[in-house]
């Protein structure tokens, strides 16, 4: 998790917290589309594929030290 920037690091965290793209976009105040490519940013980074590998990601590594 430590490859990743602020704002995709805030975005792991709420998918892990089970919100979809929309909900994540107005949490943070960014356009939905913009959301969709950090969570796309974060898949490559990472070397996953899903936000159940992601979730999990987060269960394991998620605090930043």
């Amino acid at each position: 998790m430590n490859q990743l920037t602020e704002r995709e690091y805030e975005v792991a965290a709420l998918v892990a917290d089970g919100l979809q793209d929309k909900q994540i976009a107005y949490r943070l105040g960014i356009a939905p589309g913009t959301a969709k490519v950090h969570l796309h940013n974060i898949y490559q980074k990472l070397g996953i594929c899903s936000r159940v590998q992601l979730a999990l990601a987060w269960m394991k590594h998620g605090e930043r030290t």
